[in-house]
């Protein structure tokens, strides 16, 4: 393993096997009078000066009426440059899903912009056109005319205010989701309150807006999926985490995530991609449910964007 010929090691130190930055460790536990130490690693030292990744073992047995000391060792550098590969390829992951879910959010703005800077105002203008032709074309043309640019109208002010409503922008996330509840309960017509711990927190702008559409998310899922007729959102917070809390009293967590997953396939965003995209926030969600007794889904995020190594989990 080390390189040397049985030879090459009488008479000489063990220590000569590990490199130099380990050599004081090493010592140290070799001179350990406890005779079974717990498996440690270290950096091994090649006779041609290479160096390895070593788990070192070492046990006490019986020997000629004493003791012997009996020193294995396994090297396990494949094994660490397989996990530093995989930490630097999770570390590029998650800097892909940021730059995916900023790219997202800028689309979402653009589009609300375009939706408010020309649909909404054409139609605005058709309709108060149409109101100078009264009495040119009949009433009932007019009418129902007047009636379909209304509806249209009201539905891009409504998918404008949704895809980038101004609130979460100019006031903050709290006020954004207060907005969102309120929104939802007179769009879907069931109660949808929201609860703050009335701590003041900052939060970075792309966690801010990844967990606004989470919400909206899972507000969503419960409505059309859940079939829920009420809805809370909780948020709390502390130093270093803000969770947000979405309960409901629909179907429960099988028939929600049986629908999620077949909702997903369709090509839309449901728990898998919360579950992604928190997770490469150093963040999770943890989902409590019951057939028949609703769900109570978690987020739980840091107030700043983590270090790769900070990952987070999922439950």
């Amino acid at each position: 393993m080390f390189g040397y010929e049985l030879p090459d090691l009488y008479g000489r130190s063990p220590l000569m096997i590990f490199s130099e930055e380990s050599k004081e460790m090493v010592s140290l536990i070799f001179s350990s009078t406890e005779g079974n130490t717990a498996p440690f690693e270290t950096v091994g030292l090649r006779k041609d000066g290479s160096t390895m990744h070593l788990r070192v073992i070492i046990r006490t047995i019986p020997y000629n009426r004493a003791e012997a000391r009996v020193v294995s060792f396994q090297d396990i550098t494949f094994e660490k440059t397989a996990e530093k590969e995989r930490l630097e390829h999770m570390e590029r992951l998650r800097d892909l899903v940021l730059e995916l879910s900023t790219a997202e959010e800028r689309e979402r703005r653009r589009i609300a912009s375009y939706l408010h800077d020309t649909i909404s105002q054409e139609l605005g203008f058709c309709k108060m056109k149409l109101g100078t032709l009264k009495g040119k074309i009949s009433s009932k043309d007019l009418v129902e005319v007047r009636n379909y640019i209304e509806d249209i109208y009201q539905s891009t002010k409504a998918l404008t205010r949704e895809l980038g409503p101004p609130v979460l922008y100019e006031l903050g996330l709290k006020e954004g989701l207060e907005w969102l509840a309120e929104h939802l309960q007179e769009r879907h017509g069931i109660p949808i309150r929201f609860i703050d711990d009335k701590n003041d927190v900052h939060i970075d702008e792309q966690l801010r807006n990844l967990l606004f559409q989470s919400v909206r998310e899972l507000c969503i899922n419960a409505i059309k999926h859940a079939k829920a007729h009420q809805i809370t959102i909780t948020w709390t917070s502390s130093g270093e985490h803000v969770s947000l809390c979405v309960k409901d009293d629909g179907v429960g967590f099988d028939e929600l995530r049986e629908r999620s997953d077949h909702f997903e396939r369709k090509g839309g965003t449901g728990l898998f991609n919360i579950r992604e995209r928190m997770m490469y926030m150093g963040g999770r969600i943890d989902i409590q449910s019951e057939l028949g007794h609703g769900s109570s889904i978690t987020i739980t995020a840091p107030l700043h964007t983590p270090s790769a190594n900070n990952m987070g989990r999922i439950s």
